[in-house]
């Protein structure tokens, strides 16, 4: 900041050497001057550093998610596993048959199958039971007891194709058929009160459903 000040001094001595070479002036000042009158003012320059600033976007950058996975709770069975969730659906559903069959009966039988039929039995199996229903209604009949299964071996099970066959026996000794008197029904032989066969299920409607009973035998009792 003193440059300035410096080359004003400098250029001072020249000038006071041109004014001792001119002539000199006739009326000779009764004062000097002093030195005062050869100060300059200096102002010091004020130099202004601007402050940067940064842009800011208007539009603030998309965050970016993370993506997520949904594990199922429950993992869909595959190859033998299949087969294996059927055969433990298949003996409750056979005992779900014969627990339809045994209600319509001990109610006294009835005209038309009932809901719990129709979801357990279908094709000649449900048309056998409906027409036992119709036969009891009409003649007065109503069973007492309820059918047991007492073994139960699964055969061929196709989950994919939705069939499987089981060999089975049920037992119906506790069972009783009397009149509307009371009087009881005999069975067609007291000595062989169980029965043994081969049930073939239908997966229909998210459900197994016996369709077929073959090979039936009456037995005096399950092995």
């Amino acid at each position: 900041m003193t440059f300035p000040a410096r080359r004003l001094f400098a250029v001072l001595p020249a000038a006071v050497l041109i004014a001792g070479c001119a002539q000199p002036a006739t009326t000779v000042p009764t004062t000097a001057p002093t030195s005062s009158t050869w100060t300059p003012t200096v102002t010091t320059p004020t130099i202004s550093i601007p402050t940067p600033t940064t842009a800011k976007p208007s539009t603030p950058a998309p965050t970016i998610a993370k993506p997520t996975t949904t594990k199922p709770s429950t993992p869909a069975p595959t190859g033998s596993a299949v087969n294996d969730q059927a055969i433990s659906q298949l003996l409750p559903a056979l005992n779900a048959y014969y627990a339809a069959a045994d209600k319509v009966l001990q109610a006294g039988g009835q005209g038309a199958p009932t809901d719990a039929m129709k979801n357990t039995m279908s094709g000649d199996v449900l048309a056998m039971w409906t027409q036992t229903a119709e036969y009891y209604k009409s003649k007065g009949y109503k069973q007492v007891g309820t059918t047991a299964i007492e073994s139960f071996s699964p055969g061929e099970v196709d989950r994919t194709a939705g069939i499987a066959d089981v060999d089975f026996c049920a037992n119906a000794s506790a069972v009783t058929v009397k009149t509307s008197s009371g009087a009881i029904v005999p069975p067609t032989d007291a000595t062989k009160r169980a029965t043994g066969g081969t049930a073939s299920l239908i997966y229909l409607g998210g459900r197994w459903r016996v369709i077929t009973l073959t090979g039936l035998t009456a037995l005096e009792s399950c092995p």
